[in-house]
């Protein structure tokens, strides 16, 4: 009974995935990879998140567009005549909104002989921000009420100013189309059996290219206000990175695996455009200057644990994980750093260190048998999280199917 179970395990793979960003946590645990001789799996997964909330510097949850504080409502967003360098301010606002992902994740891998594999995965996704609104704080950062606005003409008018050019009416709802990250790994999987207490140990790691995102639209509200954006995070990876990741699973009682991932992308240092606050004040959403910089993307850090209980009842499997992720901080070094002071550029980034830690609850049917191995599997997911800094928090509703296929080529 022991083997047909063994056998039925390492002929449903699991195709790893790395898509955790700033935005949303994964939709799935990234588990081990099976080391079945000539296995060729197809996974698509489709997944939606929504967030109306972020976490703040101090691990809070505050509005969406909060996570980096108040931010400085200065003259010159507003007023063309301004030179770029002044910093006269008509007061400080948080930013609210929500946002909602619409995820389609494509993977593929292919056993050889001897352990080693071969996979691929990419990412296309759509950003929905809508119900972008502007909260007027005083300096303790509370809320200002309307009577105090309006006695102040010159916050009035900004704020005014701000729905009039930057949240117009006709784009109310401000959409993205992204292409990314997207993986090419090549890796080794290796299995042991035959223990006395414990029923198989597998390992896997593989390692290589990971392709940045691609912003097939990229849409900016308010470009033609003074040169000023109102920037819509989305952080997305400048550069192209060199992921590793090990996955190791231990197998007891014939259906209760214990798991754990690490993941680490470091990434080549690029040049690129982008767009800079060169003045000392807080200000990550507003950005007048895009000027050629050399980005520096630290390393990205995930690591998960997870509990399966693998079909302990017939065609059903459960998984329940947790799971952190780090970004360390993007550092630029721009070419005019007279202009742009790598201090002050560096300091009030959108680009900052963020990160989340989540819980994960995974659904799995697996129809597939030992005479129709190319049958389905389907896995629904929910992931929900509950600690982060200075970054988004929504929750993920995630579906997917995957398909095994034996081949000897």
């Amino acid at each position: 009974m022991i083997l047909v179970l063994l056998c039925l395990l390492f002929m449903s793979s699991t195709i790893c995935s790395m898509d955790t960003t700033f935005n949303k946590p994964s939709s799935t645990l990234p588990k081990i990879h099976f080391s079945t001789p000539g296995l060729t799996s197809f996974e698509f997964t489709f997944s939606r998140s929504k967030s109306t909330e972020s976490f703040n510097d101090f691990e809070q949850r505050v509005p969406l567009l909060a996570f980096n504080g108040p931010e400085d409502l200065l003259s010159k967003f507003i007023d063309p005549s301004l030179p770029r360098t002044n910093t006269a301010k008509v007061g400080q606002a948080i930013f609210s909104g929500t946002q909602k992902i619409l995820e389609y994740n494509l993977s593929f891998s292919k056993n050889f002989n001897n352990g080693i594999f071969l996979s691929m995965e990419t990412i296309i996704a759509d950003v929905y921000t809508s119900d972008i609104c502007l909260h007027p704080v005083s300096k303790t950062c509370l809320l200002l009420a309307e009577e105090e606005i309006n006695q102040n003409t010159e916050l009035k008018n900004f704020i005014d100013t701000f729905y009039e050019k930057f949240i117009p009416h006709t784009c109310s709802v401000f959409h993205q189309k992204v292409w990314g990250p997207s993986f090419f790994t090549l890796g080794y999987a290796k299995n042991w059996q035959h223990f006395t207490h414990i029923d198989f140990i597998n390992f896997s790691i593989k390692g290589g290219l990971a392709i940045p995102v691609i912003a097939i639209d990229d849409v900016n509200p308010g470009e033609d206000v003074n040169g000023t954006v109102f920037r819509i995070p989305a952080h997305v990876r400048f550069n192209y990175g060199l992921p590793l990741q090990a996955n190791v699973e231990v197998g007891f009682l014939d259906w209760l695996n214990i798991g754990a991932c690490t993941i680490i992308i470091p990434y080549i240092s690029n040049d690129t455009f982008v767009r800079l606050n060169r003045t000392r004040t807080n200000n990550v959403l507003f950005a007048q200057d895009k000027v050629l910089s050399k980005v520096h993307n630290r390393p990205f850090v995930y690591v998960n644990s997870y509990i399966e209980a693998e079909e302990f009842l017939p065609k059903l499997s459960m998984v329940f994980g947790l799971s952190y992720a780090k970004q360390f901080e993007t550092y630029y070094c721009p070419h005019d750093s007279d202009t742009f002071v790598p201090e002050i550029v560096n300091q009030y980034s959108l680009h900052k260190e963020w990160e989340r830690a989540a819980l994960t609850l995974e659904t799995k049917i697996d129809f597939a048998t030992e005479e129709k191995t190319y049958l389905p599997a389907i896995t629904f997911s929910y992931v929900y999280p509950f600690y982060g800094r200075s970054t988004y928090a929504p929750y993920v509703i995630g579906s997917g199917i995957s398909f095994d296929i034996m081949s000897r080529f």
